[in-house]
């Protein structure tokens, strides 16, 4: 009994510190398309080099604009180049758009440098 225990936090263990390493290889150069009518969040555009990153995050094929969760609006500004660390937004962290304008899947900014 013992023995299984130490098994399954060792798995518990190691399985946190890989999320966390996944985190950290979640660096992104995007530029900035505005802000968007709909949410009132920042706009992003990837590169397209990036998609298969992104995908990997997001989990599906959503094309390479996102809206910025968690994105101060200094950023706002079209054609601003800066560098993210990003990941999945959580359900808890959505909130209610208006459909006025174009949807969008979003993405969480954990840490934002200007280039």
């Amino acid at each position: 009994m013992k023995k299984l225990i130490i098994f399954m936090w060792l798995i518990i263990l190691f399985s946190c510190k890989r999320e966390n390493e996944k985190e950290i290889n979640n660096i992104f150069q995007v530029t900035s398309a505005g802000k968007g009518i709909d949410c009132g969040l920042v706009l992003i555009d990837f590169a397209v080099t990036d998609k298969a990153r992104i995908e990997k995050i997001i989990g599906e094929n959503n094309g390479l604009r996102f809206f910025a969760f968690n994105l101060d609006t200094k950023f706002e500004k079209v054609g601003q180049i800066f560098i993210i660390s990003a990941r999945k937004t959580r359900d808890d962290e959505l909130f209610a758009c208006t459909t006025q304008g174009p949807s969008y899947p979003w993405v969480t900014i954990l840490s934002v440098t200007e280039k």
